[in-house]
């Protein structure tokens, strides 16, 4: 099943390369490599996939990761 995974930010996201940035683009890369990798990035097995993958999201520790399952169309 294909998800969305929307991203909320409850404060404004510190700019990369500052202190208050710290390691966040790194974690981003690291957590998208890691989803390409095992090839979740267009399929995840059920929600409790997707669900366990967007708590990896660096968003997921300071705001919010909210899972959507998206529409299959016929021939997807």
């Amino acid at each position: 099943m294909k998800y969305l995974f929307l991203l909320y930010a409850d404060t404004p996201m510190p700019e990369p390369g500052t202190a208050e940035g710290g390691t966040l683009p790194e974690d981003r890369t690291e957590a998208r490599q890691a989803m390409a990798e095992t090839g979740v990035l267009i399929e995840c097995a059920d929600l409790d996939d997707a669900l366990k993958w967007a708590a990896r999201i660096p968003t997921a520790r300071d705001g919010k990761v909210e899972v959507r399952p998206t529409l299959q169309m016929a021939g997807d």
